[in-house]
């Protein structure tokens, strides 16, 4: 697959990998509502990519996230809009879940998320996907 620029030249080759992940990431699928991405900082407000923001949004929560990219992973913080006392479920580009951390006092953090596409789930403590953000790359 090639891609080209936004002025039709220089085209690009896309990493196989990366085709693949994608494939499969639209080939699964959950019960949960998405919560659509609505800010990326480093499309909407030039920031850099080693720190930048993303707000997923949904009629019932708004979920901002702070990515800071380091070279061996990122970390992220997260907050929930209203607060709320779920848990937030990680998932990795290929379909594994990797982490699931506790929403206290409408935050949530994870350290050291290997670099790669991710996408989170908003879970009630009884297991119920409330919702689950778009894929992103961390």
């Amino acid at each position: 697959m090639t891609v080209l620029t936004p002025g039709g030249d220089n085209p690009r080759a896309v990493p196989e990998d990366l085709v693949a992940q994608a494939k499969s990431a639209f080939s699964r699928r959950y019960g949960g509502d998405l919560a659509v991405l609505a800010f990326d900082s480093l499309v909407d407000a030039g920031a850099l990519a080693k720190d930048h923001l993303l707000r997923f949004d949904h009629p019932l929560t708004r979920m901002t996230l702070q990515v800071a990219a380091g070279p061996q992973g990122s970390d992220l913080k997260g907050s929930t809009d209203p607060p709320c006392g779920y848990l937030v479920q990680m998932e990795v580009g290929a379909g594994d879940i990797y982490l699931v951390e506790e929403v206290v006092e409408g935050t949530f953090t994870f350290d050291a998320v290997p670099h790669g596409l991710i996408r989170l789930h908003l879970l009630r403590p009884d297991d119920v996907e409330l919702i689950r953000t778009d894929w992103f790359r961390v």
